[in-house]
């Protein structure tokens, strides 16, 4: 049957009109052979026009893609008889409209990406009968309402995608879904408390929960598995429990001990973090002081914590020890301690910001490397005294944005000889 099966051109059609007459046209002349077709990939082809119903037709398609197109109107619910579809591929689209319950009909599917369409409405809960699905992705819609509980039935659940929507509540079932590496739920309106029950996915590497309305304390978290955590602009509130926001990433905490100070933890604490590369928590409501155990994330690349209220001095976080960060900003906070503890002389750091903070000490006494990668260094808005030496900064190459507004430099700008 394969052999024989008759070729039907559509690479040229730009209007799903035409592909609804070709595909009416086809099912006349081939009324026994149609039926094989079992993938429609037509990505980036310009074109227009609505889904027709007649793709229900296709009893044998299990891959259907029609992305990167100038598609409208809405999603046909004719598409869950096709029982064999294994793939829906319809991002990058104008797709209005209702996603359809009937989709949940697709027992065997395993891919959904319905991203960056103009989708609104809630999400079917008849979405959780499709157990086989790996990867669901509703990005950048309309979508308002709570993500339904039954997907937290969805075991095999790999990639989680519904970032910039309108939904406002999170199920607590979703810490059923076992599977989950990535979990994108950033720039919603997502309300209550941190899902504690989050900490269940023991295999996540990616979190994002940032420009929500979440609030409320991060619980411990016993996976060595994330790496990448946002949890910006939120209405997180922490006292003193720094250690614990970074025990998202925590299996064990060697050294911790008990000192009965309210959850507070000692600041000798050695917290081992192996896989975290980008962690960032700013614009919160987070207290308590840096630890001296984040030196010990050695694999950190990014740490975002400004816009908080954290305390303690500079010098806890030994920025010159941690040769993989790349950038951190600490700005807007309440840090103390005298600036001539920061190192960087050898590091990898392409910008530090430590802006609007209560550091102290002469910027003479600032250890910046002709080796080292800085480009950007913001101390604007602190207690910083003495006369900046141009020299000091001339013999790094690589820097572009040198901010020391708003201190106390008294005299001149130094020039360098």
């Amino acid at each position: 049957m394969a052999s024989s099966f008759p070729r039907m051109d559509l690479t040229l059609q730009h209007n799903l009109s035409a592909v609804k007459e070709a595909l009416t046209e086809f099912k006349r002349k081939v009324q026994d052979s149609y039926e094989e077709l079992s993938v429609l990939e037509l990505p980036g082809n310009y074109i227009n026009g609505s889904i027709p119903e007649e793709l229900g037709i296709l009893k044998n398609l299990e891959t259907l893609d029609l992305s990167f197109n100038l598609i409208s109107g809405s999603i046909p619910a004719s598409l869950s008889r096709c029982l064999k579809l294994r793939e829906i591929r319809l991002p990058e689209n104008l797709i209005t409209g209702n996603i359809p319950h009937a989709l949940g009909q697709l027992a065997i599917l395993d891919y959904v990406d319905l991203g960056r369409n103009r989708l609104n409405g809630s999400i079917p809960a008849a979405l959780g009968n499709c157990s086989k699905l790996k990867y669901l992705s509703f990005a950048d819609n309309e979508l308002t309402g709570a993500i339904p509980y039954e997907h937290g039935m969805l075991h095999q659940l790999e990639v989680l995608t519904i970032e910039n929507n309108y939904l406002m509540s999170l199920p607590t079932s979703l810490g059923n879904c076992s599977a989950l590496l990535g979990l994108y739920l950033n720039s919603n309106n997502l309300q209550g408390k941190f899902p504690v029950e989050l900490q269940n996915i023991q295999n996540l590497t990616r979190l994002d929960l940032s420009g929500n309305l979440l609030s409320g304390e991060i619980p411990p978290y016993s996976s060595l598995t994330l790496e990448r955590v946002n949890l910006t602009s939120n209405n997180l509130s922490m006292v003193g429990r720094i250690p614990d926001l970074l025990q998202l990433l925590v299996s064990q905490l060697a050294g911790a001990r008990n000192t009965g100070m309210g959850g507070r933890l000692s600041p000798e604490i050695d917290i081992k973090l192996p896989n975290l590369q980008f962690f960032t928590a700013s614009d919160n409501s987070i207290t308590g002081p840096l630890l001296s155990g984040m030196r010990n994330l050695s694999n950190l690349f990014v740490l975002h914590l400004a816009g908080n209220r954290l305390t303690g001095s500079i010098h806890s976080l030994n920025l010159g020890a941690n040769f993989s960060l790349l950038g951190v900003n600490l700005s807007d906070n309440d840090l103390s301690g005298s600036i001539e503890a920061v190192e960087i002389i050898d590091s990898h750091q392409e910008y530090l910001d430590l802006a609007k903070n209560k550091l102290v000490g002469s910027v003479q006494g600032i250890k910046v490397g002709a080796n080292s990668s800085i480009e950007i260094f913001h101390l604007s808005n602190n207690n910083l005294t003495g006369s900046v030496d141009g020299s000091k900064f001339e013999a790094n190459s690589s820097l572009r944005s040198l901010d020391l507004s708003k201190n106390s430099l008294p005299g001149s700008f130094a020039r360098p000889r």
